[in-house]
Parts: structure tokens; sequence; C-alpha cells
């Protein structure tokens, strides 16, 4: 079995300025969080973080009637939270 090498050179350079969007990105994230806590969309939003991890391992599991269903259903599924948060 070869040994997996690393080098540096295969790995994106951290410049000032991604280390900047790094900080906006995470700050905008620590907000949004905070806002929706105790509220019903943070149950909203771990249902439909649930749900895309599901998709995902029916992918990655390849269980075909699974994500079959899913995706014919998420497009709907959109439209079902605008209905649930009017």
């Amino acid at each position: 079995m070869p040994a997996i090498v690393l080098r540096w050179s295969t790995f994106p350079r951290l410049t000032p300025m991604a280390i900047i969007d790094i900080l906006i990105v995470a700050v905008i994230i620590y907000y949004f969080l905070n806002l929706i806590q105790g509220t019903r969309a943070m149950q909203m939003l771990l249902g439909v973080g649930l749900v895309v991890v599901f998709y995902y391992a029916s992918r990655w599991g390849r269980l075909e009637t699974a994500q079959w269903l899913l995706t014919n259903v998420l497009p709907y599924f959109v439209f079902a939270l605008i209905v649930v948060f009017q």
C-alpha cells in the first residue's frame, strides 16, 4: 500500500482576506443561531438539517427508494416551509 504524502502546496493559501471572510461568516452564523434559539424556527432548522443528513446518507448508502423519495419530495418541502411559517 503506497503511503499518502500531503504537501503544503496542495492546500489553499490562508490569506488575510480569507481569514476575514471566515470570521464574517462565523459571526453571521452565530448571530443567526442566537436569533432563532428557543423558537419554532430552531425546531424547523433541526428538522431540515435531519432531512439533509438523511438525503446524503441515502446517497452514500445507495438506498435507491429513499433517495428517489427525497429527490421528488424536497422541491415541495420549500413550499411547505413557506406555508408553515406564514
